[in-house]
């Protein structure tokens, strides 16, 4: 497998865990959320409840995001690595369509492969 197999296959599979990971977590806002509604209209009926109360669900949106890159990802610091690779390699192909520079494209394709692998 060449180098631009290499990383377009890194960046493909990335971009598939990205799509799952952001459907999942549109799945659990949409059940966190009218959860929390329902709790704020029914259990509660002072002011400090309230405030406790969206403190609460600002924990568990962040919980649950940060379990969720987890599960796709490894680890925030393997999402941001990612969410790097993805977009420098997205700009390369681009630049390389525009000015048709195969030297400078496959130096940069290098260097990702390189990340990708250290």
């Amino acid at each position: 497998m060449n180098t631009r197999e290499f990383v377009e296959a890194y960046t493909e599979n990335s971009g598939k865990k990205f799509k799952r990971f952001i459907l999942t977590q549109l799945i659990l806002d949409i059940v966190e959320i009218p959860i929390y509604i329902f709790a704020l209209l029914k259990l509660i009926d002072n002011t400090n409840a309230v405030y406790i109360s969206t403190a609460v669900f600002f924990v568990i949106f962040y919980a649950s995001l940060m379990l969720n890159i987890r599960h796709y990802f490894g680890g925030l610091k393997a999402f941001l690595k990612d969410m790097s690779i993805r977009g420098k390699y997205t700009n390369a192909l681009k630049e390389f369509e525009k000015s048709d520079d195969s030297n400078a494209f496959d130096r940069i394709l290098t260097e990702l492969e390189k990340e990708i692998n250290g």
